[in-house]
């Protein structure tokens, strides 16, 4: 094992001394090259050197530290370069990572707005048929650490199919509305789209929301979250929705 170690060490130092001939001509010019001229003399006297520590043995260790040292100082800035984009790409791979497994996803509308609730024992709730009404309806959303809204738009709910249509306007911009709703577990499911091109320019991307709503008999409405999930956006927050007592009841069978 001693006597392989030998060889390795000179096959070490004559691979050494042949790729290092020349080193540093293409990064570096003549006038920013401080570390002095660096010639074919300097790779043979790298080897003579390295032969004749060869002889000590207790000298390997160090022959093959200051190799290491030589090699550092000689490709410092390319060293320091590649460590550096190394750092910044496993950040950035952390960080999409982080984004990614980022509690953004949620269950399908179908399976959300047949999800019975465990905790819900109301038993003394008006019909689930008034609960959904059509006409006018008052939402309001929470971003960026405030509560947007009221804002008005109008529902037709279709009993038959449990199935709802819509369409508004709010701060980001005009939308349409399709969804579904469960007159057993009063849940709602509403997937809003917005008109690329009106309201605000800098939020409205054409983008799709989906909300996702159950019924609470304390407050009277309809509370959840929605969700967003764009290639320049992505999150969820809080959202309430409310029938406007003061339109007239108009369902659409």
């Amino acid at each position: 094992m001693h006597i392989i170690f030998h060889v390795l060490l000179i096959v070490a130092i004559f691979t050494f001394s042949i790729h290092c001939q020349g080193g540093g001509g293409d990064d570096y010019d003549d006038d920013d090259y401080d570390s002095g001229d660096h010639d074919s003399d300097d790779d043979y006297s790298v080897v003579i050197v390295g032969l004749l520590i060869f002889i000590f043995d207790n000298e390997i260790i160090l022959l093959l530290w200051n190799t290491l040292i030589k090699i550092l100082n000689e490709n410092y800035t390319v060293i320091v370069s590649l460590v550096g984009a190394s750092l910044a790409i496993y950040i950035i791979v952390l960080i999409r990572n982080w984004v990614l497994s980022d509690d953004t996803s949620h269950l399908s509308n179908v399976t959300f707005v047949n999800e019975v609730d465990s905790t819900d024992n109301e038993t003394n709730v008006k019909s689930s048929d008034s609960l959904f009404s059509s006409g006018q309806w008052i939402s309001r959303y929470f971003q960026y650490k405030q509560w947007h809204g009221p804002h008005l738009f109008s529902l037709f709910f279709n009993h038959k199919q449990q199935k709802v249509t819509g369409s508004g306007e709010d701060d980001v911009g005009e939308f349409s509305i399709d969804g579904i709703y469960s007159l057993n577990t009063r849940r709602i499911a509403l997937t809003k789209k917005y008109q690329k091109g009106t309201g605000n320019s800098s939020q409205n991307l054409g983008h799709t929301v989906n909300i996702q709503l159950k019924w609470d008999s304390q407050k009277q409405l309809f509370h959840g979250k929605w969700y967003v999930k764009t290639k320049k956006y992505q999150g969820e927050d809080k959202f309430e929705l409310q029938f406007d007592q003061s339109t007239t009841v108009v369902d659409k069978q």
